[in-house]
């Protein structure tokens, strides 16, 4: 792991409902958490913006890839969304961001 992924912290991609009795559609997200005491200390929705169903995907396979001058957070996963076959997606993050 790099430098830029993890400062007494791990990060983690799921699928994610937030609410009880899944009222809100899955989404993807990254939750951070504490790993000594496994405190959860922020959740990022990385994607769903649409709000839409999703009936298949979200079994992310994340990657960093130094640039030289940063850290960026490569997730690649799959999705169908609003009744459409899925696609391959890509999501890249500055992984500082993250760390906020």
């Amino acid at each position: 792991m790099s430098k830029g992924w993890t400062i007494g912290t791990i990060e983690f991609p799921i699928n994610n409902w937030r609410a009880p009795n899944r009222e809100l559609l899955m989404e993807l997200a990254l939750i951070r958490f504490d790993p000594k005491s496994l405190e959860v200390e922020k959740l990022y929705v990385l994607d769903n913006e649409e709000r839409g169903k999703v009936t298949a995907g979200y079994y992310p396979c994340p990657i960093l890839v130094e640039t030289g001058e940063k850290t960026l957070l490569n997730i690649f996963d799959y999705r169908a969304i609003l009744g459409n076959s899925p696609d391959i997606i890509r999501m890249q993050f500055d992984n500082l961001e993250f760390l906020r």
